[in-house]
């Protein structure tokens, strides 16, 4: 298979539009051309970006970046949906909405759902807080008007709703 590259600035785009560093690249090269690859150094005011090859490296900096915010996608650690009523939270096997292994107590609190409205209440000693930094014992924590961040270490959820269906959206670090 012919893999055509374009280098320009250190790095390359291959025909599927994937980027990779020079090192790579030269490895490449010496791999389909037989010859050994060299560095040589070229004047900063000669050398040229093409614009798209900047825009792509720029796309995909922020890209990464955005994946790593603190409710970016390689942070989401599951989407709990709720019925209607009490279900107890926690990281326990008895939990309805089972939080990860050892990241809260077995069994941390109740989620009600009633309507369109989303209670909390915290059992025991378990510091949660919210946004602001509070500690939560018990209370609304969505609405369709407001909702409410809650965290607990390393954790970080709230309510989500799709169409007529209410989930517990969860982050972990």
């Amino acid at each position: 298979m012919l893999v055509t590259l374009v280098v320009m600035a250190g790095a390359f785009v291959d025909q599927n539009g994937f980027l990779a560093e020079s090192g790579w690249v030269q490895s490449q090269i010496e791999d389909f051309a037989g010859v050994e690859a060299r560095d040589e150094e070229v004047p900063a005011d000669t050398m040229r970006v093409d614009p798209y090859v900047q825009k792509v490296n720029e796309w995909h900096e922020n890209r990464i970046e955005r994946l790593k915010e603190e409710q970016g996608w390689l942070r989401l650690s599951g989407m709990y949906w709720l019925r209607e009523g009490e279900q107890m939270f926690g990281s326990g096997s008895r939990a309805r909405i089972r939080f990860p292994e050892n990241s809260i107590p077995e069994y941390a609190g109740i989620f009600e759902l009633k309507a369109d409205t989303v209670s909390m209440r915290v059992a025991g000693n378990i510091e949660i807080r919210d946004e602001r930094g509070r500690v939560i014992r018990e209370g609304v924590i969505y609405t369709p008007e407001m909702r409410r961040e809650l965290r607990y270490r390393g954790l970080n959820w709230f309510v989500v709703q799709r169409d007529d269906r209410y989930a517990i959206r969860l982050f972990d670090d």
